[in-house]
């Protein structure tokens, strides 16, 4: 009884586990095809563009706090 347990806790582990990895093929944003990081192309560069724009955004708060 018990290794029957064990063997269907570990087939189900490995089912939940491939279900789980399962590729995203849709945007998170919209339902255009997946570019990177779970975004389409348009959301992903709108993104990194405004990580960019806040990381230099901050670099300029920081240097005018030094002075």
């Amino acid at each position: 009884m018990k290794k029957k347990l064990a063997l269907l806790m570990a087939v189900l582990t490995v089912a939940f586990s491939l279900v789980a990895c399962s590729g995203i093929t849709h945007c998170k944003q919209c339902d255009d095809k997946v570019y990177e990081d779970g975004l389409c192309k348009y959301h992903y560069e709108v993104n990194s563009v405004k990580e960019k724009v806040d990381s230099v955004g901050k670099d300029i708060f920081d240097l005018l706090d030094k002075e």
